[in-house]
């Protein structure tokens, strides 16, 4: 890994990382073991680690559910993606504008 580039990238488990795209960790592990989609790398305990830039190249090949990555990325939070459908862009964002805000008090 390059340590200076790699300061900065968010890196998700596979039940996160399931959440962002939409499929199962079940998945995820057949996708690593049929060479699909292989983790960012492994812990020393062998858990799968998959990166923020997987996540938008996956996203990317799958434009619609783009914009659940750019919220779930820019607010560090995980959401259940299904949930998200029932949102607007614009209420994306308030709830993205509020959930940065409380994170800034509790960084006080």
């Amino acid at each position: 890994m390059n340590n200076n580039v790699e300061k900065h990238t968010k890196f998700y488990s596979v039940s996160d990382f399931s959440k962002i795209i939409s499929v199962s960790t079940c998945t995820l592990r057949n996708w690593d073991n049929s060479d699909l989609l292989k983790p960012h790398h492994k812990t020393p305990g062998n858990h799968r680690v998959y990166s923020e830039e997987q996540a938008l190249e996956y996203l990317d090949a799958n434009s619609s559910d783009r914009k659940y990555i750019s919220v779930i990325t820019k607010c560090g939070v995980i959401f259940d993606v299904d949930n998200l459908n029932i949102f607007t862009d614009y209420e994306l964002k308030s709830i993205c504008d509020i959930i940065e805000k409380h994170i800034a008090l509790c960084k006080k």
